[in-house]
């Protein structure tokens, strides 16, 4: 079973050694000539040319897709708002017309907010307890004939 290390890599080449020299003298006169073309050519080029049609072409076609996408945005797009009349202006806030009356809450605890209810009645929220709970119905208070306080 044992066998030298030749054995075992026999199949392998042996590394080449060789050096390759390439004499000037010998290289024929249509060989210059080539190489001497290689170098004026090299010296005239700016840089590669450029195809500009085609560049122009990708921008024409990259500038439709940028316009199609943005009128689809306009055509799928949310509608604009629709309302009713005429636009509010900050002179309108002025207006004692638009000034909300006193909503009738009052807090009489941390916790615990009383209210009248859209049928005149008055109740009491516990907050955190989430309890609502009716402290006077509004036949009781059309029976003892309350008067509103103005808030």
């Amino acid at each position: 079973m044992l066998t030298n290390s030749m054995e075992q890599n026999e199949w392998k080449v042996p590394p080449d050694n060789t050096v390759q020299v390439v004499d000037p003298m010998g290289m024929n006169e249509s060989w210059l000539e080539y190489v001497e073309f290689l170098r004026r050519k090299e010296a005239e080029d700016d840089g590669p040319k450029r195809n500009w049609i085609g560049i122009l072409i990708s921008l024409a076609i990259i500038g439709l897709v940028l316009v199609l996408v943005t009128i689809a945005t306009f055509i799928v797009g949310d509608p604009p708002p629709l309302f009713t009349g005429r636009r509010l202006v900050i002179t309108d806030l002025q207006d004692p017309a638009l000034i909300a009356s006193p909503m009738g809450t009052q807090w009489v605890a941390d916790d615990q907010l009383v209210y009248l209810t859209e049928d005149q009645g008055i109740r009491m929220l516990n907050i955190r307890s989430r309890m609502n709970i009716t402290l006077v119905t509004n036949i009781a208070l059309g029976q003892l004939h309350v008067v509103p306080h103005p808030c």
